[in-house]
C-alpha cells in the first residue's frame, strides 16, 4: 500500500505541478467543466436532436422513427450518466473517506472541495457514457465516436489532477467504475437497439 500512496503522490506532483503551464490552466478549466453532470446530460440531449435531424425525416410516421432513434441513442446515456454519478458522488464519496490532494502543501488547487475524494465524480461519469457509446457502436462505423468520447473522458481525468483536486488514483478509479457502470447499462440496452440503428 506504500508504494501505492508514493505512486499516487509522485504521480500528483508531476502533473499537477511539474507540467503546469499558466496557459493551459483555461485550457484545462474548460474540459474539466465538461466533466459536470449537468453539462453532460445538455450535450447528450443536444446530441439526440442533431440525431433526429439527421434522420432526414422531418414529418409523419417517418418523424416518429427516427425520434425512436433518437431516444434509443439518448437513454442509454442518460442512464449511464445518472447511475455513474449515483454510484460516485452518492454512494463511494460517503463510504470512503479519503482527503484531496489540495491539502498538500505544494498543491495550488483550482477549485474549492471540501467532501472526500475518491473516486472522481467528474471521471467516473465521463468514462461511463464513453464506455457506453464503444460498447453500443463496437465493431460499427459509429465506433469512431466511442473512441472520441474515451479520448475526451481521458483529458477529463487528467484535468482533475491537473488542477490539484484528485489523486491519480481517483480518477483511475473513477474510470474503472465507468467501465463497470456502462457494462450495466450496455446489458440492459444492448437488445433493445436495433442493429441497424447501431453503425
Amino acid at each position: 500500500m506504500q508504494a501505492l500512496r508514493d505512486w499516487d503522490y509522485e504521480g500528483f506532483r508531476l502533473v499537477h505541478q511539474g507540467l503546469h503551464q499558466p496557459f493551459l490552466d483555461p485550457v484545462f478549466w474548460v474540459i474539466s467543466s465538461t466533466g459536470l453532470g449537468y453539462v453532460q446530460a445538455a450535450c447528450i440531449l443536444v446530441a439526440g436532436v442533431f440525431a433526429l435531424r439527421k434522420s432526414g425525416t422531418p414529418v409523419g410516421l417517418g418523424s416518429l422513427f427516427g425520434f425512436q432513434r433518437a431516444v434509443w441513442w439518448v437513454s442509454p446515456l442518460l442512464v449511464s450518466l445518472a447511475l455513474s454519478g449515483i454510484a460516485s458522488s452518492l454512494v463511494l464519496k460517503r463510504l470512503i473517506v479519503r482527503d484531496r490532494p489540495s491539502q498538500l502543501e505544494f498543491a495550488v488547487p483550482q477549485e474549492g472541495f471540501f467532501h472526500n475524494s475518491f473516486p472522481s465524480g467528474h471521471a467516473t461519469t465521463s468514462f461511463a457514457i464513453a464506455w457506453t457509446l464503444l460498447f453500443l457502436t463496437w465493431k460499427t462505423p459509429n465506433a469512431k465516436w466511442g473512441w472520441v468520447l474515451m479520448a475526451w473522458a481521458s483529458l477529463v481525468a487528467f484535468s482533475r489532477v491537473y488542477r490539484g483536486v484528485h489523486w491519480p488514483t481517483d480518477v483511475l478509479g473513477g474510470a474503472a467504475l465507468g467501465a463497470v457502470v456502462a457494462s450495466l447499462v450496455y446489458v440492459i440496452f444492448a437488445s433493445r437497439i436495433p442493429a441497424g440503428d447501431r453503425g
